[in-house]
């Protein structure tokens, strides 16, 4: 049975801390393949630009083999809820145990997801830890829902509003994304607003 992990997000713009995120879940828990599953239209925020963010991500993808990206979220209408996009993962992948990896902030909200408590029958959650606070209390309150482990990883201080904030105030963003994907941002005149 393969082991297959899947990363959501925005990805507005994709940086190397998911790269990171990545690659560590992969060592660690000995996934065959990871799955980058860019946000449509979530619930809980505004995004625009699918075109964009989809390119982006497909540039950081194919560096590494083993990385993908599913546009299922993209291409559809209407809201986007995790537990819909990773039932078609599950479909598309029926014999293999899924992973869905997460940071400390998603783990924190998650309780506010849609259908939360069935998405432990799905996925087992990868949850990599800020390094300035305990994630214990989280853990052991959603546990009953489903397997939740984390990821061993150090900080990074990275977010994509810091590099949109840095593209608007005209500073570098080099040693935070792919240089691919600085390349795109400044050609195609991204975050300037």
């Amino acid at each position: 049975m393969d082991n297959i992990g899947i990363l959501g997000g925005s990805f507005n713009p994709p940086h190397v801390a998911h790269v990171k995120m990545a690659e560590k879940a992969m060592k660690q828990f000995n996934l065959s393949k990871v799955i980058f599953l860019p946000c449509g239209n979530p619930p809980h925020k505004k995004l625009n630009d699918k075109k964009h963010r989809y390119n982006m991500l497909r540039l950081v993808v194919h560096k590494n083999e083993k990385f993908s990206v599913d546009s299922y979220e993209l291409e559809k209408e209407g809201i986007c809820y995790a537990y819909h996009s990773l039932l078609h993962i599950k479909n598309i992948y029926p014999n293999s145990k899924l992973y869905f990896i997460m940071g400390q902030d998603s783990l924190e909200n998650f309780h506010t997801w849609y259908r939360w408590q069935d998405i432990g029958k799905i996925v087992s959650l990868l949850v990599v830890a800020r390094g300035d606070k305990s994630i214990k209390d989280e853990i052991s309150c959603l546990s009953a829902y489903g397997e939740i482990l984390l990821v061993e990883m150090e900080s990074t201080p990275i977010s994509s509003s810091l590099i949109r904030a840095l593209v608007r105030d005209k500073a570098s963003i080099s040693a935070l994304v792919d240089d691919s994907v600085e390349e795109y941002i400044y050609k195609n005149n991204l975050y300037k607003e």
